[in-house]
């Protein structure tokens, strides 16, 4: 009997060493997945060249803090009053290539991450969401990859607000989740849905929406916390 337990121990190491070989070897190959299709999406984005208003706006800053502001008075006006999406596309189109491919390697990976914490999964998980999410974005047609990623001021108008609106609703999650609440909780809430709403009306009623259903939980499983929802909405 005593062999026989011997062997039964031996066996079911043996068994637990081959699990964990194979959950390395399947984490390995998340992390390569994630890795080669961010470093193909970085690569596009580093090549590709200015559209149409990629021109315009690469020159507000090249006058000097007086002809910036001027001109981003006459745009406010004339155009669409999306002042901080388009703050943020001058900026990116004034440093050129590498801030344009470093800000969307952030939002890119912000984006699956974000749902991710915010659905409350593992960690562990993080590798396969970024590859699921990244040989998702190459799996675009190359009409909307065009025109809404790698052209920098469409990126500002729908990635980055997109991003955005990720991290309210992470935010969201967090502060009306059992436990103490952090002290700042409720300037984030505000500075996070001023932020969604000053981006574009299409992200800021995406962020209202994440905002009221976060509310809406609030009412059934913690009516304490359901001021947080209520400004983040209120401000967006």
């Amino acid at each position: 009997p005593q062999m026989d337990n011997c062997r039964m121990m031996r066996l079911a190491s043996e068994v637990s060493e081959s699990m964990k070989s194979k959950q390395l070897s399947a984490s390995t190959i998340q992390i390569l997945a994630a890795v080669t299709a961010f470093a193909g999406i970085v690569f596009l984005m580093w090549i590709s060249v200015y559209s149409a208003d990629d021109f315009w706006y690469s020159t507000f800053l090249d006058g000097g803090l007086a002809s910036f502001l001027e001109l981003t008075k006459y745009h406010y006006e004339i155009f669409n009053g999306r002042v901080l999406v388009h703050l943020a596309a001058q900026l990116i189109l004034h440093l050129g290539n590498w801030a344009f491919s470093l800000v969307g390697l952030l939002c890119c990976a912000a984006i699956p991450l974000a749902a991710l914490r915010a659905a409350q999964r593992p960690r562990s998980q993080a590798a396969a969401c970024l590859a699921v999410f990244g040989v998702g974005v190459l799996a675009l047609p190359r009409e909307l990859l065009v025109e809404g990623l790698f052209w920098r001021s469409a990126f500002c108008n729908y990635v980055l607000p997109t991003a955005m609106v990720a991290g309210e609703l992470l935010v969201l999650v967090r502060v009306t989740g059992p436990g103490k609440t952090r002290f700042g909780a409720f300037p984030a809430c505000v500075l996070a849905g001023l932020l969604c709403g000053a981006t574009t009306e299409q992200s800021g009623l995406v962020a209202m929406a994440a905002a009221g259903l976060v509310g809406l939980w609030c009412l059934v499983k913690n009516r304490r916390k359901l001021a947080y929802p209520a400004v983040a909405l209120l401000c967006s």
